[in-house]
């Protein structure tokens, strides 16, 4: 995929692109793993009104894509005791391959 950018007029265009199922299907389609994409203000006046905090400024931020959920089956469950006494179920899984 080459480098991808949209200019947006209103945040409601950005909450469109953001919510778009095709923007997802896009990025799924590549060979590289997408969790979400970044949303910048690209207005100076905007972005010295909105500042920065003591590591990051706040002209930029991520949204993510929803989390890829997948079934799987427990093969059995284990039971741990900690150092403390407290035993702990631990249940071993099938794995399950995601993207």
């Amino acid at each position: 995929m080459d480098y991808w950018t949209r200019e947006c007029e209103s945040i409601q265009q950005v909450v469109d692109i953001c919510q778009d199922p095709a923007t997802l299907e896009m990025f799924n389609a590549d060979d590289i793993e997408y969790d979400g994409i970044v949303i910048k203000i690209n207005e100076l006046d905007v972005c010295q009104l909105l500042g920065t905090t003591n590591h990051h400024p706040r002209r930029g931020m991520a949204y993510k894509f929803p989390a890829q959920q997948a079934a799987t089956t427990i093969l059995s469950v284990d039971y741990q005791v900690g150092r403390t006494g407290i035993v702990t179920p631990v249940a071993n899984l099938v794995p399950v391959t995601l993207s």
